[in-house]
């Protein structure tokens, strides 16, 4: 049996054509044999070429032809309009997962078939099922070509396949950054995410601690830090590659404000409660996210340092820090 090449032409945008090989060689010198095939090509051939349009990057119009091409017969010329496959992102109701959404019509506009698949990051995976799908559907049954199988992996209806997408997701984090407003300290961060993988709100809950700022008051120095804990609502996309998230909620913290080189230092501790805000960016690798995120801390009641004999000093009741923080999804 002769080889035959194939040739990917890339249209405009995100549209790419797979096209048939111009050559055909006969196979064989059997004439049940050669008569079979030459049916073959012509009924596929008669299909016509097909042309990828793909809405989203996971997977991308070039990554399916590119996976498309190997699966399709070879074929001579053909002048068939082509028919055309399309990829959309099917967003479902309030709370309901997205899906990846594929159609196949032929060049007069019927349809030759549809599905949804879960969406999912592994977008080389992705393309290939996307692949097989239509390399399945350009398949002509009737004409007595037997159509490829579809592996049941791919197949949407299956309770594991459902499961798999839409189940809970775990995520657990850390993070190192500084506190920036009245003066600077050190900070970390430790974390917990809890949300549907295909939801776009999630739950946190987190603690953070930071390290001792000072500040001058006669004749000594007033020394706090606070430690906290809170819990938020966070928003965030669904881009299986970016990050980008937003969260608020209520602020529990532990103050310890301590005096130095006084007649007579003390030290105070005292409970708090405030309000957390954040905003977040990062870049997705399979379970890893590497993010930075800016969020602002206000609390109920300001600090204050009194010294007897001198004005008391009243600490700001708000801070800024910026952390740079790494996080790990676990389930599923």
């Amino acid at each position: 049996m002769s080889l035959h090449s194939y040739r990917l032409s890339v249209l405009h945008g995100n549209r790419v054509g797979v096209s048939r090989p111009r050559k055909v060689t006969p196979v064989g010198q059997n004439p049940c044999l050669a008569f079979s095939v030459h049916g073959f090509f012509l009924a596929i051939w008669l299909a016509g070429p097909v042309e990828v349009h793909s809405a989203t990057s996971c997977p991308s119009s070039e990554a399916i032809a590119a996976r498309l091409s190997p699966l399709l017969p070879a074929t001579g010329t053909g002048t068939n309009p082509a028919d055309q496959a399309e990829v959309n992102i099917s967003q479902g109701d309030a709370g309901s997962p997205a899906w990846l959404h594929l159609r196949l019509a032929s060049a007069d506009g019927s349809l030759v078939g549809q599905r949804d698949l879960p969406i999912s990051d592994r977008c080389d995976e992705l393309a290939e099922t996307v692949a097989v799908l239509l390399a399945s559907w350009e398949s002509n049954p009737h004409a007595g070509i037997p159509p490829i199988e579809e592996p049941p992996a791919i197949a949407k209806s299956t309770p594991e396949s459902a499961s798999a997408t839409s189940g809970l997701e775990l995520q657990l984090g850390v993070g190192a950054g500084a506190a920036l407003l009245n003066g600077a300290a050190a900070s970390g961060r430790l974390e917990m995410g809890l949300g549907s993988l295909q939801s776009h709100w999630q739950g946190r809950i987190g603690f953070a601690g930071q390290t001792a700022r000072q500040t001058a008051l006669a004749p000594g120095q007033v020394s706090w830090r606070h430690s906290m804990a809170m819990v938020s609502l966070v928003w965030r996309t669904l881009n299986p590659n970016w990050l980008v998230s937003a969260d608020i909620g209520p602020l529990l913290g532990f103050a310890t404000l301590s005096g130095q080189d006084f007649a007579v230092n003390q030290q105070q501790n005292s409970f708090e409660f405030g309000l957390e805000a954040g905003l977040r960016a990062g870049r997705r690798w399979r379970r890893f996210t590497l993010w930075v995120d800016l969020r602002g801390d206000t609390w109920r009641q300001r600090q204050r340092a009194v010294v007897t004999g001198a004005a008391p000093l009243a600490l700001d009741p708000w801070d800024l820090a910026a952390t740079l923080g790494l996080s790990v999804s676990f389930f599923p």
